[in-house]
């Protein structure tokens, strides 16, 4: 039985173009599947349409420390690290600039170039494209000594293989025909749903400070940066960070003046309770803090805008400005988050292939994996350079089944 391809990479996004890329660098016939109408279409939206394509942190020691799983994750990034990822995209013609924080972009900034340069590559590979197809199972069976997939799309079409590389997202259980572990999938890297009187009235208003996970007085978790006020809650890079250890009860916690010790704090204000003598209280923030947060707190410490500063509890005034704590209701939604936790456990694949252990032959990269990191470039980061291992890997069972077919037809 003749098959359709060497390998079929069943979906179109980051992980499965750089597979496919890969597997065809590395000799082999490749078809790729993807049900949306065109390739590459989910890249387009990451980044804010930038493309955070890596982040250079990966070529330290401490790397793989932004995964949920680093022992797993560090066997690819230590063989496809942030340099490895460079070149290939470099060698496929697209310039990158790293940024101070040491996130690789596109020096154009636009997701664009980078789907243009993999669809180039596609076109100049002769890998074969298959859009507009949904698939509905994955089947195996060995002919004439070979293992053969078979491929079943929605419309009927079957489609063959000797490997297989699923690239199409958490959501592949039901299409595959050997039973493997899997976590239960999780939005992450997403804003976080607050609840509580101070949130009046901010919606849009973004504040730098200190935010933490935090339990009672137990701090889980704590990120400097930007945070953005929204009608349902908190957002912004350091909330999506926070939302990766969110669990039930947690509370978030701002320190609005983190350069501060609360001691240091304390004598600043107190000192300003003193200058500012005979003011109303609306007054008292001017040059310290956003008016709109201003008042939010002054909300939290049932203040109204004309009581007397003198009236201000300098004790309550300071545990607020340094511990300002918002209720959490829920996690981000699906369509919130930037990635999704959960999916295929790593215990059923090899760390240096991703190659399914019960079943040889059969790849599984990028977030159908139970791995997720941090905002940066480190999950699209994993999606290439998962995508890049199991191709090369992919190309080189195909190859060494294909001369153990051929001694055994000589003999």
């Amino acid at each position: 039985m003749a098959i359709d391809a060497q390998i079929a990479v069943i979906g179109g996004g980051a992980a499965g173009l750089a597979a496919a890329i890969s597997a065809a660098q590395s000799g082999c016939d490749v078809i790729v599947v993807e049900r949306a109408d065109r390739l590459g279409k989910r890249i387009l939206a990451t980044g804010n349409g930038r493309c955070n394509l890596s982040n250079a942190a990966l070529d330290t020691e401490q790397g793989s420390a932004a995964y949920n799983d680093p022992r797993f994750v560090e066997d690819i990034i230590s063989r496809v690290g942030f340099r490895e990822i460079s070149e290939f995209f470099t060698d496929l013609g697209l310039l990158i600039h790293v940024d101070t924080e040491g996130r690789a972009y596109p020096r154009t900034n636009s997701a664009n170039s980078v789907v243009d340069i993999l669809h180039n590559a596609i076109s100049l590979l002769r890998i074969t494209e298959r859009t507009g197809l949904d698939i509905k199972r994955i089947t195996h069976n060995h002919q004439d000594g070979k293992l053969v997939f078979e491929i079943l799309a929605d419309n009927g079409q079957t489609l063959t293989a000797a490997a297989v590389i699923l690239a199409t997202g958490p959501d592949i259980i039901p299409i595959i025909d050997v039973e493997l572990e899997q976590h239960r999938l999780e939005p992450v890297l997403g804003p976080l749903h607050t609840q509580g009187v101070a949130q009046k009235g901010l919606n849009g208003v973004r504040v730098r400070c200190a935010a933490s996970l935090v339990q009672g007085e137990r701090v889980i978790v704590r990120e400097h940066g930007e945070v953005l006020f929204r009608d349902y809650g908190l957002s912004g890079i350091v909330v999506f960070e926070l939302s990766r250890y969110l669990q039930p009860k947690y509370e978030v916690s701002l320190d609005y003046f983190p350069e501060y010790s609360h001691d240091e704090l304390r004598v600043l204000i107190s000192r300003r309770l003193v200058q500012l003598s005979g003011y109303p209280v609306d007054r008292f923030f001017d040059g310290l803090l956003h008016k709109r947060v201003a008042q939010a707190i002054m909300r939290s410490l049932d203040y109204s805008s004309r009581t007397p500063i003198e009236n201000l509890q300098l004790t309550r005034l300071v545990q607020i400005l340094k511990d300002h704590r918002f209720r959490v209701t829920d996690g981000p939604t699906r369509a919130q988050a930037q990635v999704m936790r959960g999916g295929l456990a790593t215990g059923g694949f090899s760390s240096q292939t991703l190659e399914c252990v019960k079943l040889p032959g059969l790849f599984i990269v990028g977030e159908a994996v139970d791995v997720d990191g941090r905002s940066g470039g480190y999950n699209l980061h994993w999606a290439w350079a998962s995508g890049i291992v199991a191709g090369r890997a992919a190309a080189c069972r195909t190859v060494a089944n294909d001369c153990v077919t051929t001694r055994e037809e000589s003999r």
